[in-house]
């Protein structure tokens, strides 16, 4: 890929590399290096909490983020995604860029931000969080690829339910109820669900040059 691409490109590019329907917002962090993540489990901290979540966060509240690249897309772009939470993300001390302005290059080469951690967060609520490493560099290429990977793509909205149990209840040889509903959701309506189910093993299937077929429409600076 280019490091002009925009970060809202390499969104793109991550959703199909997990296999996922990009119906959830998203933001790239560079993370504070004096966040405290400890969690702290006393009355105020729950009260605090709360407030955050109806009321936002105030300058006097602990900054998880340096910076902030958001998903700032609008109007039909937008009308199937979750946004929920999203309020919670933002912080008065927390620089904001465009996710579809923003080119990689000027983060990653940025000397405030290149040692520090940044970290790829789809949907709020579940929370999938990822690191994202700069290993080395190549020439520029006008398409994403992936050159390794593994599994299934997880499905979207099973994280309070888990994933592990949705692959045990197609391993199942005689799948109770709640099991037989697992399957159905997810073959019926989950949003990147899968059709044929995840049975005789199909929770293992990772197919590279399908991913890297499908990348190539994905538009790379």
């Amino acid at each position: 890929m280019s490091l002009t691409a925009t970060f809202h490109q390499l969104h793109e590019a991550l959703q199909v590399a997990f296999g996922w329907a990009s119906t959830h917002t998203y933001d790239l962090n560079v993370l504070d290096p004096e966040f405290d993540t400890t969690q702290d489990d006393s009355a105020d901290a729950m009260v605090n909490m709360i407030r955050q979540m109806t009321q936002g966060t105030s300058a006097s509240d602990p900054r998880e983020y340096v910076l902030r690249i958001k998903d700032d897309r609008s109007g039909m772009d937008m009308i199937h995604v979750d946004r929920m939470h999203d309020r919670n993300r933002q912080h008065p001390r927390t620089k904001e860029k465009s996710g579809l302005k923003t080119k990689l290059f000027q983060v990653l080469d940025a000397p405030e931000y290149r040692d520090e951690r940044i970290v790829y967060t789809y949907d709020f609520g579940d929370r999938w969080e990822h690191t994202l490493t700069l290993m080395s560099r190549a020439p520029a290429s006008a398409t994403f690829s992936c050159t390794e990977g593994s599994g299934h793509g997880v499905a979207e909205d099973v994280v309070q339910d888990g994933w592990q149990p949705l692959v045990e209840a197609y391993r199942a040889a005689r799948p109770n109820k709640e099991q037989k509903e697992k399957r159905r959701w997810y073959e019926r309506d989950c949003s990147n669900g899968d059709r044929l189910g995840l049975g005789e093993g199909r929770e293992r299937i990772w197919d590279k040059d399908d991913v890297n077929r499908r990348l190539e429409r994905v538009k790379c600076g």
